[in-house]
């Protein structure tokens, strides 16, 4: 699951050694099932721990253990491995900050804000990925050339299939934005000419803009569990998991 509460652009960690009084005990291994997520500020939990859309940015609100990402994992006892960062997009970051490094350069690299060393890709094996991107293109009322964003969003795909193989599945999820949106997704997926490449929409009603939002207009815990509700049988029919009749938490 997620290893640390914020993002990589809030600081850098480094472990050089672990002491105790006590005894330690064996860590968990990793488990059979594992799904790849990446995504924007919603897959980072950008305010999943407050419930009023008013209040500003506060690392202390951010929980990505209580995002839509975790709680898959959660529900399929799978371990989850996550590459976001708050305000980035395909193509176009939110108000355009950052132009010429987005979502598809930082998949490849190692840490958040330094574009090398390039990841090797030597981890886990997911048995699927989840692409939740397309937000923060949109945003402040403009988009990018549907040729831009396709290029961007193919790099993820082939980049996936390259280091994962031909036939790992990629679910393409579509946020409840806009049907241009959808359309400039829908059309990748259609297009791509890749094997196991799959389109999910998540429709304009999946949460409460009232009840279900956190910080800065973004999904609190309540909006995520919807939002996972609505992936369960999607990631279901895709993988062959099977649904269990237990609490999405």
């Amino acid at each position: 699951m997620s290893g640390s509460r914020t993002e990589g652009e809030q600081g850098r960690a480094v472990f050089k050694a672990f002491e105790a009084e006590g005894q330690f005990l064996q860590a968990e291994g990793i488990r059979e099932r594992v799904i790849e997520f990446v995504g924007d500020s919603y897959t980072c939990g950008y305010g999943s721990e407050n419930s009023v859309r008013e209040d500003p940015f506060r690392p202390e609100d951010e929980n990505p253990a209580k995002t839509y990402a975790d709680i898959l994992c959660r529900y399929f006892g799978a371990d989850g491995i996550r590459t976001s960062h708050s305000g980035q997009g395909i193509d176009r970051n939110y108000d355009d900050a950052g132009r010429g490094w987005h979502m598809p350069d930082r998949y490849l690299q190692t840490f958040d804000l330094a574009r090398e060393p390039a990841w090797d890709f030597r981890g886990p094996k997911p048995d699927i990925t989840l692409i939740y991107l397309g937000t923060n293109d949109f945003s402040t009322g403009r988009q990018p050339g549907y040729p831009e964003f396709k290029a961007g969003y193919l790099r993820i795909l082939r980049a996936a299939k390259e280091h994962y193989g031909e036939d790992h599945p990629i679910l393409c999820v579509v946020p409840r934005h806009s049907q241009v949106l959808y359309d400039y997704v829908r059309d990748v997926v259609e297009t791509c000419g890749l094997s196991a490449v799959y389109l999910a929409g998540l429709p304009e009603r999946v949460h409460d803009d009232e009840a279900d939002l956190g910080a800065s207009w973004h999904p609190n815990y309540s909006g995520h569990v919807k939002k996972a509700y609505s992936l369960i049988p999607v990631l279901s029919t895709i993988t062959g998991w099977s649904i269990e009749n237990k609490p999405v938490l």
